[in-house]
Formats: C-alpha cells, structure tokens, sequence
C-alpha cells in the first residue's frame, strides 16, 4: 500500500514538473517573441532614419 502512495507522488511530482517545463517553453516563446518584434522595430526605425528627407 506504501508502494502505491509513493508512486502516486512521485507520479504527480513528475506531472508538476512537465507543467512547468511547459510554461517554461511558453514563456520563452513570448520572449523570443518580444525580442523579434523589438528587433524588427529598430530595424524600422533605422530604415527610416535613412531615406532621404524630403523637404
């Protein structure tokens, strides 16, 4: 009956650590995110700050 209970919390031990491996990989997804959309408006910004201005 020992056996059965340790198993069942070892079980639910492991689940608990794959959802936070799980958020994990999502939270580095929304910073990958943040960092390509930050990356992509300096680039922006620099393109702009090239062209020529019109006056």
């Amino acid at each position: 009956m020992e056996y059965k209970a340790c198993l069942a919390s070892e079980f639910s031990l492991f689940s608990f650590r794959v959802k936070n491996l799980i958020s994990d990989f999502s939270l580095l997804g929304i910073e990958y995110q943040t960092l390509a959309s930050s990356y992509l408006a300096r680039n922006e910004k620099l393109e702009n700050s090239q062209l020529p201005s019109r006056v």
